[in-house]
């Protein structure tokens, strides 16, 4: 009996199905050992590939989809819902790999909300149903695919892991999703006979696209090779809850921080372990590997058509027994797509140099943010911030970033350019740092945002002649301050504008207060009540009140006019801002001036028409 008839046996023993109707395949991962597929998870309309290092297979494959079994000849395909179905765009990549698109329409199909459902997938030496040959088959699941972040971690567990299914919602009414680690295949139900350090703890649900979940200390590897596992995802409410989704993980003996980087930059990286796998060792060497495993002894020949990149020298340096710092070069990403690498650590660069452990570290596009609109907003947080940039990416969950340090919610993409976000509460500060990470690695835009301390009135309006108005003001930081009317006490003024209190001449603020809200009395860190006494305003200097009754500027042979015009002109500047809306006044020719001013039993009014002051309130004012 042929390898090939003896897997077609074992394939025949057929499937089952679980209480919730996914079916599950109960013998292809066993019967095809050496056979994978990857992506094991696939929407319709998406490729995957199938792979057997045992098997050459034919130039011009035909792979096809079934529900029940891979038959030993090709079936005819069938285009409704029992199947099987033909894969289109079938090409052998290698003699030892053949990529496939599952069928966008009338082909498998995944379960509600994007959950998984499995099928064989199988290969044939060609076209010809009824005769063509089974060359080999494994289980694919056709399902919103799982993202881990990280994709692996250091043997033993303990670090916490995020998964998402990006657009497809497929924790939707799941209210206890579980995880398990499994180096096999995922079982289809959760059942309640899991190995228990194998369950993920600490399980957390984000929203219906994902969770986050703490690794469990049986997820291990052994020797310097990393160990692969499949994450899978069930709704755990109950034994009997249904497989949603797969994702993929990697248990490796070195750890690797960060876990990822911009492809066209340098970057530095440690990678540590529990075990002190340096030990002896002067000058270990790194291999960057990315589409094998890590050779056993050093070597930088090609492996399936890919050269490692050497890193050696400088660029590897020993911190301590269990830890080195490496710096990784720029990286060529496969199809434009971020890319794994095993960082592969050695003991030297010769033939036999030993591999002493691995980790994994990914290449991408690094989302990079160039302006943040508003630019600036209250200490308290709370309002909407649109973030611009290029690459970010789009699929909810991806992206985190923090302003001044502190996180950013509710951020919604809008596209690879720009996502809005809730700008968190922060203290007084201006040019603070925005900070955006994603799974390929972190950017920084300095000076980014400033926080400022805008405050709130009530009442915001009141009669211009009114002697006495109490208003409550609301704010951040007021306990800090010392009110007062000397030195360096905090002062709150009634502004017209902007409050600029340089000096513009003569002692005159280049834009002064109106008024002053006196009588401060704090209730806590965010409210103070004061009294605006909006019947007089100050003088241009700002330290006193104006009282027009008796206010007289006199001009004497200074000022011109021209005739029809209403512009009066001080040759020397010596008008000020105090006669703003006074009456001008022209004495009796005999007493050879005009002067600027009020007469007895004539009123000054503020300005002219009407306008809006702002409050503000100022510290260490003069």
């Amino acid at each position: 009996m042929s390898r090939y008839q003896r897997k077609l046996r074992a394939v025949r023993a057929g499937l089952t199905v679980s209480a919730v109707g996914a079916a599950v395949l109960a013998v292809p991962a066993a019967a095809f050992a050496a056979t994978t597929v990857g992506p094991l998870v696939v929407m319709p309309g998406s490729t995957s590939s199938i792979m057997d290092p045992q098997i050459t297979f034919v130039t011009t494959p035909t792979v096809q989809f079934s529900t029940t079994s891979c038959p030993g000849k090709l079936a005819t395909a069938g285009t409704g819902t029992a199947g099987p179905w033909n894969a289109s765009n079938a090409t052998r990549n290698n003699p030892n790999s053949v990529s496939f698109t599952v069928p966008s329409t009338n082909g498998p199909v995944g379960g509600p909300t994007g959950a998984v459902k499995p099928y064989f997938v199988c290969s044939y030496d060609g076209a010809v149903a009824g005769t063509s040959n089974l060359q080999a088959g494994a289980t694919i699941y056709v399902g919103a695919p799982a993202q881990t972040g990280p994709s692996s971690g250091t043997s033993g567990g303990g670090n916490q892991v995020t998964v998402n299914t990006g657009a497809s919602a497929v924790f939707t009414g799941v209210t206890a999703p579980a995880a398990v680690f499994t180096t096999g295949a995922c079982n289809a139900t959760l059942g309640a006979t899991n190995t228990p350090n194998l369950v993920a703890t600490n399980v957390t649900k984000q929203s219906p696209n994902g969770f986050t979940f703490t690794v469990p200390p049986g997820v291990t590897t052994t020797g310097a090779n990393p160990t692969q596992y499949n994450i899978c995802l069930y709704d755990g409410s109950a034994p009997t809850g249904g497989l949603l989704s797969i994702a993929p993980y990697t248990a490796t003996l070195l750890g690797v921080s960060p876990a990822s980087g911009s492809y066209l930059a340098s970057n530095g990286i440690t990678v540590t372990s529990p075990s002190a796998f340096l030990s002896g060792v002067t000058t270990p060497a790194v291999l960057l590997v990315g589409n094998a495993g890590c050779p056993g002894t050093w070597a930088t020949t090609a492996i399936n058509g890919a050269t490692p990149v050497a890193v050696t020298g400088t660029n590897v340096r020993r911190l301590l027994n269990n830890r080195a710092a490496v710096t990784v070069p720029p990286l060529p990403l496969a199809g434009g797509q971020p890319t794994t690498y095993q960082v592969c650590v050695y003991g030297n660069t010769s033939p036999t140099g030993p591999l002493l452990g691995s980790g994994t570290y990914t290449a991408g596009i690094v989302a990079q943010p160039t302006a943040v609109f508003p630019a600036a907003g209250p200490a308290a947080g709370g309002n909407a911030i649109t973030v611009i940039g290029t690459d970010f990416p789009t699929d909810a969950g991806r992206i985190t970033a923090t302003l001044g340090g502190v996180p950013l919610t509710n951020i919604q993409s809008l596209s690879d350019k720009a996502f809005t976000a809730q700008a968190p509460a922060h203290s007084v500060e201006a040019n603070v740092a925005l900070v955006v990470s994603t799974s390929a690695g972190t950017r920084a835009l300095p000076g980014a945002y400033s926080y400022l301390n805008p405050i709130r009135v009530a009442p915001n309006t009141a009669p211009n002649n009114a002697a006495a108005v109490d208003i409550s003001v609301g704010g951040t930081g007021f306990l800090g301050i010392n009110f007062g009317t000397t030195g360096n006490a905090g002062r709150i003024f009634l502004v017209d504008g902007t409050y600029n209190g340089a000096d513009a001449g003569a002692g005159a603020r280049a834009n002064g207060p109106v008024a002053e809200c006196l009588n401060v009395l704090p209730l806590s860190d965010e409210e103070l009540i004061c009294t605006l006494q909006l019947n007089r305003r100050l003088n241009a200097q700002g330290n006193d009140f104006f009282n027009p009754m008796t206010y007289v500027n006199t001009l004497t042979t200074d000022i011109s006019t021209v005739a029809g015009s209403r512009v009066v002109v001080s040759a020397t500047g010596k008008f000020n801002a105090n006669d703003l809306g006074q009456p001008i006044v022209r004495q009796h020719p005999a007493e050879q001036h005009r002067h600027l001013g009020a007469q007895p039993g004539q009123g000054g009014h503020l300005g002219a028409g009407g306008g809006h002051l702002r409050l503000g309130v100022h510290r260490h004012d003069r």
